[in-house]
């Protein structure tokens, strides 16, 4: 049984790694979605502006990076940022910019429900559309483990709750990876 399970998380990762590595190299897979994505601009910076106000002189960690535009943004306003992300060549890339702009950042490849991190050690850890990826429960337990006592979690997600959002998923599921899942109160209790 323990076998199955795992050779299950491992056929997971491995198809996020794909879906995601296909993604960074080929932007346009989603081109046509963007403007649907761009009705959340006041959302997104929302989350950016709580995310500067809390990172000054602090050890951020943000989940499932991508093109790490957060991480960028976040480092000009004094915050020790490190990403993580399960693809190996969007992390390639973000080394690659942040050493062409003189920043310092720590990049690793990573899979968020197991961090190599020790215990206690961000004040915050973050992420934009990552957690409905994972397998809650997991990152949840990781997430905990690796924050200090009076850390934060911040993280902007879809949810499970929007007809339309659920009607729109349901006619594009190419545009997504098999396994993910918009978050529900299940998740979030």
């Amino acid at each position: 049984m323990v076998l199955k399970e795992l050779n299950e998380i491992m056929d997971r990762i491995n198809d996020e790694r794909t879906f995601f590595n296909e993604y960074y190299q080929n932007p346009n897979i989603r081109k046509s979605v963007f403007k649907f994505y761009n009705l959340l601009e006041e959302a997104k910076q929302n989350y950016r502006n709580i995310l500067r106000q809390n990172c000054q002189q602090v050890k951020m960690l943000e989940l499932g990076c991508g093109r790490a535009k957060t991480l960028f943004y976040l480092v000009q306003h004094e915050a020790i940022v490190t990403g993580i992300d399960i693809s190996d060549k969007v992390i390639l890339a973000n080394k690659i910019e942040a050493k062409r702009r003189n920043l310092n950042i720590d990049f690793a490849v990573m899979d968020a429900e197991s961090l190599a991190f020790n215990d206690n050690s961000f004040d915050i850890v973050y992420g934009s559309t990552i957690l409905h990826h994972l397998d809650v429960e997991k990152a949840y337990k990781e997430m905990t483990r690796v924050l200090k006592p009076e850390g934060k979690a911040i993280f902007l997600e879809p949810l499970g709750h929007n007809p339309f959002i659920n009607l729109f998923r349901r006619f594009t599921p190419h545009l997504r990876t098999k396994n993910e899942h918009p978050l529900i109160k299940k998740d979030l209790e």
